[in-house]
């Protein structure tokens, strides 16, 4: 759609690009707060270029963080796609690719990766 609007306007336009948006949990967040503000950035639109799609969530707080995350999610039926660590604390996620980790879903699914530190989550 995008391409075929820059290619054929008749009027000058301003194009966009994919989105990928990524939330990341640190080992201090707030968790009830950190599932609120995801479930809200993932399911409010889902086909906005601005959803979140990704979750960077540090490995001290994915035992704790993942669980309430994916209760939260769970309730409205967003699929979730995690590393192995994330799939380990959480049955409810199912593994996912290396197709995952830069995807824009534009769909009811995201992404979860367990990182050891902000530097690894920057990376």
């Amino acid at each position: 759609l995008i391409k075929n609007v820059v290619n054929n306007s008749t009027v000058p336009v301003i194009e966009t690009g994919t989105g990928n948006c990524h939330i990341y949990v640190d080992e201090s967040a707030d968790i009830d707060m950190a599932a609120n503000i995801i479930n809200n950035a993932k399911t409010q639109r889902i086909g906005v270029c601005n959803a979140c799609e990704s979750l960077v969530i540090h490995s001290a707080a994915a035992p704790v963080a993942i669980p309430a995350i994916a209760d939260i999610l769970s309730k409205s039926n967003v699929q979730m796609r995690g590393d192995d660590r994330a799939c380990a604390i959480d049955a409810r996620l199912i593994p996912a690719s290396e197709e995952d980790w830069g995807r824009e879903y534009l769909d009811y699914i995201i992404s979860i990766k367990t990182v050891d530190s902000i530097d690894e989550a920057i990376e």
